[in-house]
């Protein structure tokens, strides 16, 4: 029963998901789109991969490390962007709406309007998944800035591919 399940899960649900994500970007891309639409996956770093000084696999090193905290976003037919924030600033939901405050200044800026259409795709982490975020996508309709937007959500630790991809 369990191997059906997860089959499902891996083969069904997940993947056709994948594969809607994946058209709605080429969708963005597309040259006639770009000034209409907003398409982008945001997704933030292990804190443990990103400590200063990186200390690799050495032991003697001294356990004094700033930990720093990378929040990625992707533009499907733009820029990557690195938002890097240290333990001062919390990661959360105020720092995923920043995140996408930010892409939409930029979309405004670049276009002179704000896109018709925004295809966001989160990771299902306590900081994408959450009211607060939802809410402020839900502010963006009923203020007439945004007229549509798909929100996507995958499984921790199944959007990264996208955004390591870019730094190949």
């Amino acid at each position: 029963m369990y191997k059906k399940l997860f089959t499902m899960h891996r083969g069904g649900l997940f993947m056709l998901e994948r594969r809607q994500y994946k058209k709605r970007a080429e969708f963005a891309r597309r040259p006639e789109n770009r000034d209409k639409v907003l398409s982008f996956i945001v997704d933030g770093m292990d804190q443990s991969h990103s400590r200063i000084p990186r200390t690799g696999s050495s032991l003697d090193y001294p356990h004094e490390q700033l930990t720093q905290h990378l929040t990625g976003l992707l533009e499907h037919g733009g820029d990557l962007y690195i938002h890097r924030t240290f333990d001062n600033l919390s990661k959360g939901a105020n720092l995923t709406v920043h995140c996408i405050l930010l892409a939409i200044e930029r979309f405004l800026d670049n276009h002179g309007k704000f896109p018709e259409e925004m295809y966001v795709q989160l990771d299902g982490g306590s900081e994408n998944a959450n009211r607060v975020v939802l809410g402020f996508l839900e502010l963006l309709i009923a203020r007439l800035i945004v007229k549509k937007i798909i929100f996507t959500r995958l499984p921790v630790g199944h959007t990264h591919e996208d955004i390591d991809a870019c730094f190949g």
